[in-house]
């Protein structure tokens, strides 16, 4: 198995292109097949995030907060931070992703001197959830959602998660000046500030944990190895990571692998057998029993989608 065939835990991937780095994505369970949730494993990302939760109940993490979110608002997920978001139904949600590049200037510039610099040095503050209450709501609001028309993104229903890129320069620019534009209305506010929170280091340590189960997840991993990469004891270790995961650390990297199963399944034609042993479970009857019990169905019914 190529470890670049899993989606990373920490996104590598491009949100738009080299020359227009950004992207808008939709999820809205009107697009997707019925009872299907909306689910965005713990990951984290180098750019900054602006999610717009505009329909439904979602439970929302943010490094070691947890929220739920039962209105509209908004959500900004700085550079590095451990999020993980979670919607069983009625929901519609937008986000845009973009590099710190899209704002710097090669020239001295109070933007790159004020704003850019300090979120890349991370000694920036932004504000976590704005409600409509917050005088920079409606603001916010309309420049969001010209930058999500400038991405193309649809008005209506679209399938769960697509990409929406700028693609041209004048998009671009529109994009670009509403995130300004946003920047702005935050200034104005008092809501961007010199941070006073030290870093956290149980999301370090979950990140390390992480990447750790996902580099070895097909290979046989013991909790002593697990605990180890956390510099805890085993017994300490798993009520740490239940505490912030939500789950023991075997069930989280089973699902993992069961993840990565469904992968092969529908995108090769390896024989379930096969499956199992490349996904990290050395029982096929123990692989079966973890299959069913994270989606619900055989491997076999997975593969004909029914």
């Amino acid at each position: 198995m190529k470890h670049s065939d899993i989606t990373p835990l920490k996104e590598n991937r491009l949100h738009g292109t080299a020359a227009f780095p950004c992207a808008c994505y939709q999820a809205d369970s009107a697009a997707s097949p019925a009872g299907t949730p909306f689910l965005a494993k713990h990951h984290w990302h180098e750019e900054l995030e602006i999610i717009y939760f505009e329909q439904g109940c979602f439970h929302l993490e943010i490094n070691m907060e947890k929220y739920e979110i039962e209105e509209e608002c908004f959500c900004l997920i700085k550079s590095g931070d451990l999020h993980y978001i979670y919607s069983e139904k009625d929901y519609r949600e937008m986000a845009f992703v973009f590099s710190l590049s899209m704002l710097r200037a090669f020239a001295a510039d109070p933007v790159q001197e004020k704003l850019v610099q300090p979120l890349a040095e991370g000694s920036l503050s932004l504000p976590g959830l704005i409600y409509r209450q917050n005088p920079c709501f409606v603001i916010l609001k309309r420049e969001f959602l010209q930058i999500a028309d400038a991405a193309g993104l649809p008005s209506g229903a679209s399938n769960l998660r697509s990409q929406y890129r700028v693609s041209s320069l004048p998009q671009y620019m529109r994009a670009k000046a509403s995130l300004l534009n946003i920047f702005a209305a935050f200034s104005e506010q008092n809501l961007l500030a010199v941070s006073q929170m030290p870093a956290d280091r149980r999301v370090d340590t979950v990140k390390k944990t992480l990447s750790y189960m996902q580099e070895h997840m097909t290979e046989k991993v013991t909790m002593q190895e697990l605990a180890a990469q956390a510099n805890m004891n085993e017994q300490y270790f798993c009520r740490f990571f239940k505490k912030i995961i939500g789950r023991p650390p075997i069930t989280y990297l089973n699902e993992m692998r069961i993840r990565y199963a469904c992968r092969l399944l529908k995108e090769t034609d390896h024989s379930v057998t096969e499956i199992a042993l490349e996904s990290g479970f050395n029982n096929l009857g123990n692989f079966m029993r973890t299959f069913r019990l994270v989606c619900g169905c055989t491997p076999l019914q997975y593969r004909k989608g029914l």
